[in-house]
């Protein structure tokens, strides 16, 4: 169904999300309103759930929850009746039928402008067809006067419901304690935040990661906003005395530069989740976001708790995002330190499953040690609380880098994204599934979802260009990998994949200097550079002596596998490649989970050996 249409006595305008009647009018999420529509192309059919949700919702894996709210609010919206439906009716183990009369705004045009007359026809006893000219043109004075009426009231009404802020960043709270080591509880107040934003699914909230560069920033609020990329910014502060916590905040319109909202609350340590809830909800309240159920229940799920138990989570969280292994280490000491004292305590035990598998996905423990522990610590996160999508992600990157199960680690992806739609940590995993099983068009969309929710973090920013180099997309790459290299100057990756796109352009030149630059800032296994430098340059020969000297300075090893195997496949010594591979793949390293697209090894891709490989991979 294209264009505007009637259902019985409802306007409905897909392109404005708007139901109106004479009475009233209503907007509804894009997603409904696709039910709607689809529902409406088939009018009278018996249309069933699986058929809705791959239509309206595509890739995107949804429950039967999302799609049976969908059509409550459908039903809220036009006033009808589940128990005696006059215009949806729900076929029991069938799926949903669209009863009412459809008619699209064209059909209804060009039936009234057919009735006007325009031959002599004798009137039929009781009907008027001929009027006085001057009656006729107080009528369609009348007419038009009223469908002025009614749209400037459909306006209106559209503009007061319709929220002005569609994305929002949390600033870091400023630390008014007098001690500084209470920066760390600010610093996990503002994460919490943010956490609890990112449950409502309308709002675009940035991550943690880029905001805290604005941490004592001097730059005006229309600077972060534009740099952010955002409506809004909540600001504010918080103070810890004893066992009491006070939280200010205050909501500014980026547009305006206005102050929308401020408050203050202050409660006992232990009440901290209520708190954080109140706060969220009071901005989802103040942007007029209508929350889904799912989001009213996560925005009132608040506990009390143990304050030592909290206290070790906001720790472990703290020294978590500096993801040095030593820090990592230290973060597991405090996470477990929390569940030891509140076994119950779902957020330290989804603590614990990031933080072991951070430990195994950097290669900073053996596989074996750390993702049988994030397996373990991600389960018991779920069986606590159903509803965590950072336990859900964590899960899916032990399938992923450990267990190599594709379809689980998607699964738990997708429902991760489902229930926490602005947490980029889960978009930025599902790309990697999605690249890794080669879909993409896919991995790049959620990729580029991730980096719009973390526009300045270095992770987001770099993946995103490693997926357009990968996806062979190399005018992208470089694009992307220039605007990183802007933001990160001082960091080496997305210099070395900004390198890669160039070379596979033909610029080796420009690939030169950007590999010279890197050598500048990277000090850590120069040894890869050089050999790096010598492949863009075309000298296999020399390239092939550096890595012959790197195995030999590590006994006989070469500490990162893949890293050889390049080497390798780009100097042509394919048995060489395959045999590092190999290594790779007992090790579990990270970067072999793209080896069906990477172009480094297009050509071993017809040697058998190959072939197993990406069997033994599930690819």
């Amino acid at each position: 169904m294209r264009g505007d249409f009637l259902i019985g006595n409802w306007l409905v305008q897909p392109q404005l999300n708007v139901l109106s009647n004479a009475d009233q009018s209503t907007r509804i999420e894009p997603k409904v309103m696709q039910v709607l529509v689809y529902l409406a192309a088939r009018p009278g059919d018996v249309v069933s759930k699986k058929e809705l949700k791959k239509s309206v919702w595509e890739d995107s894996y949804v429950t039967d929850d999302v799609l049976t709210r969908s059509i409550s609010e459908l039903r809220k919206a036009l006033g009808d009746d589940p128990k005696n439906p006059a215009i949806i009716q729900t076929i029991p183990r069938g799926g949903y039928r669209l009863i009412a009369p459809v008619t699209p705004v064209e059909e209804t045009e060009a039936v009234r402008h057919e009735a006007e007359p325009v031959a002599t026809v004798p009137p039929v006893a009781g009907t008027v067809l001929h009027t006085h000219p001057r009656r006729r043109l107080w009528m369609i004075f009348f007419l038009v006067a009223a469908a002025g009426l009614a749209f400037l009231t459909w306006f209106v009404i559209l503009r007061t419901d319709s929220p002005s802020i569609r994305s929002i960043a949390v600033l870091p709270l400023k630390n008014l304690s007098a001690d500084p080591e209470e920066d760390y509880f600010a610093d996990s107040m503002t994460e919490a935040l943010i956490s609890d934003l990112a449950n409502i699914g309308p709002l675009q909230v940035t991550s943690r990661t880029s905001v805290m560069r604005y941490r004592g920033t001097v730059k005006s609020v229309a600077e972060i906003a534009s740099e952010l990329k955002v409506d809004a910014l909540l600001e504010g502060s918080v103070m810890r005395v004893g066992n009491r916590v006070r939280i200010s905040a205050q909501l500014i319109n980026a547009r305006t530069d206005t102050n929308m909202w401020s408050a203050s609350y202050e409660r006992d340590f232990r009440d901290l989740l209520i708190l954080q809830k109140e706060v969220a909800k009071a901005v989802a309240d103040e942007v007029k976001i209508t929350l889904s159920p799912m989001e009213k229940e996560l925005l009132s799920s608040g506990e009390s708790l143990d304050p030592e138990a909290y206290q070790a989570y906001l720790r472990g969280r703290y020294f978590w995002n500096q993801r040095t292994q030593e820090s990592l280490e230290k973060a597991a000491e405090y996470f477990q330190s929390a569940v030891v004292r509140v076994p119950g305590f779902a957020l330290a035990h989804a603590g614990l499953a990031d933080t072991y598998n951070l430990l195994g996905h950097y290669g900073f423990w053996p596989p074996d040690r750390a993702f049988p522990q994030a397996k373990s610590a991600a389960e018991e996160a779920l069986r606590l609380d159903k509803f965590s999508a950072e336990a859900h992600s964590s899960l899916a990157l032990v399938s992923l880098s450990y267990e190599r199960d594709w379809p689980a680690a998607e699964r738990a992806l997708r429902r991760a994204v489902e229930l926490k739609p602005n947490y980029a940590t889960a978009h930025h995993w599902l790309a990697l599934c999605l690249l890794g099983l080669g879909r993409t068009d896919e991995a790049i969309r959620e990729a580029e979802v991730a980096q719009q929710l973390d526009p300045v973090s270095l992770a987001t920013n770099t993946f995103l260009a490693q997926c357009l180099l990968l996806s062979k997309h190399y005018d992208r790459a470089v694009l992307q990998g220039t605007e990183t290299v802007r933001l990160h100057p001082e960091s080496a990756p997305p210099r070395i994949i900004l390198a890669e796109a160039l070379w596979r352009q033909g610029k080796a030149h420009e690939a030169l200097l950007e590999i010279d630059r890197v050598k500048k800032i990277w000090k850590d296994d120069p040894a890869k550079i050089r050999v790096t430098e010598h492949l863009i340059a075309g000298h296999p020969d020399l390239a092939l002596n550096e890595v012959e000297e790197y195995v030999k300075s590590n006994r006989g090893d070469c500490p990162d596998s893949m890293f050889c195997a390049e080497a390798y496949a780009l100097a042509g010594r394919k048995d060489l490649a395959l045999a590092w591979l190999g290594k790779a793949f007992e090790r579990r390293e990270s970067r072999l989970l793209f080896l069906a697209i990477d172009p480094t090894f297009a050509p071993l891709r017809e040697d058998p050996r190959f072939v197993q490989l990406l069997r033994r991979l599930g690819l």
